[in-house]
């Protein structure tokens, strides 16, 4: 069967990731049909030049979706035309806290019902490690890929820790997160950015403050969109302390103390993430500012999370079940061997009524 898989692997993506997508594609567009007998592991091997172990690990994903099936004494068949995925990991990567768990649980539980509407059993993984030793695979996560429990994943707001090892798993991928993934699903911070301070400017904001955390590495969206509108920007990030765990909230009602104590009060005001709007509301109404005749407001928030405000503010929404439905079609199209590339969900600019 000298010539079986003509093409080259890419130096730059797994090889086992490479020969599992072509392997797919053949089976999936009817190149390889049902009953055919593919070549041994090592001839295989040999001809795309890796080694046997590459070979196997690229093999193991197609098993589990019942695309192929391994014969003992016979070899390895094409079974069927069409990917079986039964069940998929939910992975949440991060550290999940009370600040985070109104916005976990919204996305698991939306990611449950989408799964399931597809006949896919959801399956929960919580790595419980710090944040900075998740850069090794999360053992009893693995054990479950290695035993075929799993043939999909999909990852819950991760960061790059996460990338590397995500990257080299033996089965499809689709990861909501803030950095750069080429599978991944992310909202889209310089659209947020340009537009928000877009309506400011057109209501007559040219000093805008934003509130935030240094956790939100968005330094070059910020600055770029600030720039392109033509705002004198002031970014104002809390400080965390490690004497005392803080939450959002609390964060924010200081930095909004802090700002408005501040002789260089603003025109416009901006605040991200939503965890912090909670605790500036609290800090508006405490100081009894008008809204918006002393000061113009752009809230983050999700629109399945509710936030209550009593004054008139602008939003910039984000949506879960957005994002579930992006992270699901993701995961969708690499069964089918669509080429994916990493997906920009927009915000939603909602002005003040």
């Amino acid at each position: 069967m000298k010539g079986f898989l003509r093409f080259h692997l890419d130096p730059t993506d797994a090889a086992h990731r490479q020969i599992t997508r072509e392997l797919r594609q053949q089976i999936l567009h009817g190149k390889l049909k049902p009953g055919t007998r593919l070549p041994g592991l090592r001839e295989l091997a040999k001809e795309l030049g890796t080694n046997y172990f590459t070979v196997q690990t690229a093999l193991t994903p197609l098993v589990r979706e019942g695309l192929i099936e391994r014969k003992p004494k016979l070899g390895t068949f094409v079974m069927r035309d069409t990917p079986l995925m039964t069940a998929v990991a939910i992975f949440c990567g991060s550290e999940i806290s009370r600040e985070g768990a109104a916005f976990y649980h919204t996305l698991c539980s939306t990611l449950f019902k989408r799964l399931t509407e597809l006949g896919i059993e959801p399956r929960l993984f919580i790595d419980p490690r710090p944040l900075d030793r998740q850069d090794d695979p999360y053992p009893v996560l693995m054990q479950t890929i290695q035993k075929g429990g799993v043939q999909g994943l999909v990852g819950c707001m991760l960061s790059r820790v996460h990338h590397e090892w995500l990257h080299s798993l033996p089965l499809p991928v689709a990861v909501l997160t803030t950095g750069d993934f080429a599978y991944g699903v992310k909202n889209d911070a310089r659209q947020m950015y340009e537009d928000s301070f877009g309506l400011l400017k057109q209501k007559g904001c040219r000093r805008i403050a934003m509130l935030t955390l240094p956790t939100m590495s968005h330094d070059a969206d910020r600055l770029a969109a600030a720039e392109h509108c033509g705002i004198d920007l002031r970014v104002i990030q809390s400080e965390l302390s490690d004497t005392h765990v803080a939450t959002q909230a609390e964060h924010g009602y200081t930095l909004f103390r802090r700002l408005w104590d501040s002789s260089d009060r603003p025109e416009g005001l901006m605040v991200f993430p939503d965890g912090l709007v909670p605790g500036v509301i609290t800090a508006i109404l405490e100081q009894r500012i008008r809204v918006p005749e002393q000061l113009h407001v752009l809230f983050h928030g999700n629109r399945e999370i509710p936030i209550h405000c009593p004054f008139p503010a602008n939003w910039a929404m984000a949506s879960v079940s957005q994002m579930a439905d992006a992270l699901a079609s993701q995961l969708e199209d690499q069964v089918r061997n669509v080429r994916v590339s990493q997906i920009l969900l927009p915000f939603e600019i909602v002005k003040a009524s």
